[in-house]
């Protein structure tokens, strides 16, 4: 044998490229008995034997591989930036191992990225060490990420009172999905790691509905919170906030956004004014408010009453306020699921386009009506199952099945499309706390990052678009 196979020329594959086995001059094909391509560590079972090319189609072909998590597509309309394609090359008495990892044609550096480390961080955190807390940040960093991105849980005991209290702890009556409020301890030794990271931080609150009241009267969230005494709701979530203000401002917390996804307080302007006016007294780092834009825009929120996107916009206006120091309000967009295809077999071409079409018209609304307001996607994300990119559709399916390609497809048009919008900051939901939760139920919404889990196909996109290398 006077050669051995490589890789065309040793050089970048690109994702429209294919990927040419190279033979030495004199070496001998027709040793070749077998070879075996494995895409992210799963075999492609549907190829031939022996070949000379793996095509770009074949590198995007999907065929139902129950180990890939995702259906068979018709098409090859997908996403493969960032994956890994291993040969296994071999004659009667050798193997050689070939590796090419798929580079990205198309690449972003958003200003701002964010990792959403799940509601429930306060369970990861007991699992974790401080030092495997603080390993965990620096490979996001090390990755693509700028900052960490968590929540600071309250509760009501329903959507109409007026009191919003700290549940520290699991109860059964109070807690959904072991979501608990966090000690001033707890609240520390996250920021204290995130901080030694090297990372920034992003503190967003979230109210929930009692677990008793749920029971009782059907699912309820924080869009539809409307308080039965607006100002004595202000006062009791305002001093709560206070209760945090010298920790926040002691690892220098980028942005703080006391609000997620409550359209029924946003008619009280005067009052968010009032409250984001008394937290920025002992605050440095910036104030943003996440609203539910992506139900508004579909038509679907709890609070629309029939109004369009605009209608329901032109009443929320504590946009135009400004701190002592003349910051403004950052306008933070939830972006979760909405439709940007209209078929289940998703295509990558269409989906980017879809998604600025869809946002639209809100980032234009407030770019012209508030345009010193920075805007960013505050919560982006999708579920792990077949259809996710049929928006309210989805829930029409029956059975719910995994599509890891459908998620990694829609997570390049979010990326492209954000870039298209002009939008340089978005908050990545969900990647759990250390790696801690598994995308082990159709329906989830974990991205994993490889360190105790598996890779997520679209945090393999994710590091191709944005990261370093």
């Amino acid at each position: 044998m006077t050669g051995h196979p490589r890789g065309k020329g040793h050089g970048d594959i690109y994702d429209n490229d294919s990927i040419v086995i190279n033979y030495a001059p004199g070496f001998d094909k027709s040793q070749i008995t077998k070879i075996d391509v494995y895409r992210n560590g799963i075999r492609l079972r549907f190829l031939t034997d022996t070949f000379d090319v793996l095509t770009n189609a074949q590198m995007k072909t999907f065929d139902g591989n129950p180990a890939e998590h995702s259906p068979a597509s018709n098409h090859t309309d997908h996403a493969i930036m960032g994956y890994e394609y291993k040969f296994e090359i071999n004659t009667a008495d050798h193997m050689w191992i070939l590796t090419k990892t798929v580079k990205s044609g198309f690449r972003w550096h958003p200003k701002e990225l964010w990792a959403e480390i799940d509601g429930a961080w306060t369970e990861s955190l007991a699992e974790l060490d401080y030092d495997d807390m603080v390993d965990f940040f620096a490979q996001l960093r090390k990755d693509v990420f700028t900052g960490i991105s968590f929540d600071v849980a309250y509760y009501m005991n329903s959507p109409y009172d007026n009191e919003v209290f700290g549940q520290h702890g699991v109860d059964k009556t109070i807690t959904s999905w072991n979501i608990t409020t966090p000690t001033a301890g707890e609240l520390e030794e996250l920021l204290k790691a995130i901080t030694e990271a090297g990372l920034s931080a992003y503190v967003r609150g979230n109210i929930y509905i009692s677990k008793k009241y749920q029971d009782k009267h059907g699912f309820s969230w924080s869009s539809q919170i409307d308080p039965a005494n607006p100002k004595k709701f202000f006062d009791s979530y305002t001093q709560l906030w206070l209760n945090l203000v010298s920790t926040l401002d002691k690892y220098s917390v980028k942005l703080i956004s006391p609000f997620t996804e409550m359209e029924g307080i946003e008619k009280y302007p005067n009052l968010v004014k009032r409250m984001y006016s008394i937290l920025s007294r002992d605050l440095t780092g910036e104030l943003g408010f996440e609203e539910a834009t992506n139900l508004m825009l579909l038509g679907i929120s709890p609070m629309q009453q029939g109004r369009t996107f605009e209608q329901m916009a032109r009443t929320f206006t504590f946009w135009n306020w400004t701190d002592s120091k003349g910051m403004p309000m950052r306008i933070e967009y939830s972006c979760w699921t909405p439709p940007i295809e209209n078929q289940r077999d998703q295509r990558v071409s269409v989906m980017a386009s879809n998604f600025i079409s869809f946002w639209s018209p809100a980032v234009e609304y407030y770019r012209s009506t508030y345009p010193d307001d920075p805007q960013m996607f505050g919560e982006i994300g999708g579920y792990n199952a077949d259809g996710v990119g049929l928006g309210p559709s989805y829930w029409e399916i029956p059975n719910k099945r995994f599509d890891h390609q459908e998620v990694a497809d829609i997570w390049y048009a979010y990326l492209k499309g954000s870039r298209g919008l002009g939008i340089n900051s978005i908050n990545v939901w969900t990647i759990g706390l250390g790696d801690l939760w598994a995308n082990d139920v159709a329906g989830d919404f974990f991205v994993n990052i490889g360190l105790r889990q598996p890779e997520s196909p679209a945090y393999r996109i994710i590091k191709a678009i944005i990261g370093a290398n």
